[in-house]
């Protein structure tokens, strides 16, 4: 087993020295993955689990677009504040790659889908309705590719969204979420490098 370790770590370390951001971090990348993600509500005392997938294709070398969803499958805290809380983004990401490391940041528009639980209604027995919210992220995160097909990263992300028209005043969702695990790339288009041709 400690064999085993010392081999991979061997390997990370040369790979490290080896293979440079550059050459994945480049136009035709396509990235995927699947995690479970926690989320903080930042005005109340709640802490929400997601189950977060996420598509990303580098139209340019340091520019790419990218799609997130959140499922929402409960809170830790109790009592629940909401029942559903689906939040769907798409938008456009910088990045700043370093050896293996790709650093970026970039905003996401989108939508909420939310209803909160009673409380939060206008009788107690009654359930709010089920609305689509606008919502705003910023995000920042890292990428450590690994080799061809994988990577780990690691993010941290903000999301705005306000859900209105309830008896006791509107409910902020504003929430902090954080990401981490194992992500999946392929590069779509080959690296053509152009070599100096003799004239004779």
């Amino acid at each position: 087993m400690i064999k085993r370790i010392l081999v991979f770590s061997l390997f990370l370390i040369v790979s490290t020295f080896t293979f440079g951001a550059d050459n994945f971090v480049r136009a035709g990348l396509l990235k995927t993955s699947l995690t479970i993600s926690p989320g903080y509500l930042l005005q109340r005392n709640c802490n929400n689990i997601y189950l977060n997938g996420e598509s990303e294709y580098f139209a340019e070398d340091r520019i790419s677009l990218r799609g997130d969803a959140f499922f929402y499958s409960g809170s830790q805290t109790k009592p629940e504040l909401m029942d559903i809380n689906h939040h769907v983004l798409f938008g456009v990401f910088y990045h700043f790659p370093c050896k293996q490391f790709d650093f970026y940041s970039g905003i996401q528009p989108g939508i909420t889908i939310a209803r909160p639980l009673p409380p939060f209604s206008y009788l107690d027995y009654v359930y709010p309705e089920t609305k689509a919210l606008p919502t705003l992220s910023v995000m920042t995160g890292v990428t450590f590719y690994l080799f061809d097909y994988f990577n780990f990263f690691a993010n941290v992300r903000y999301i705005h969204a306000k859900y209105l028209a309830v008896y006791y005043g509107p409910i902020p969702l504003d929430e902090l979420t954080i990401s981490a695990g194992l992500g999946l790339q392929i590069q779509t288009k080959r690296k053509f490098r152009i070599q100096a041709v003799p004239p004779f």
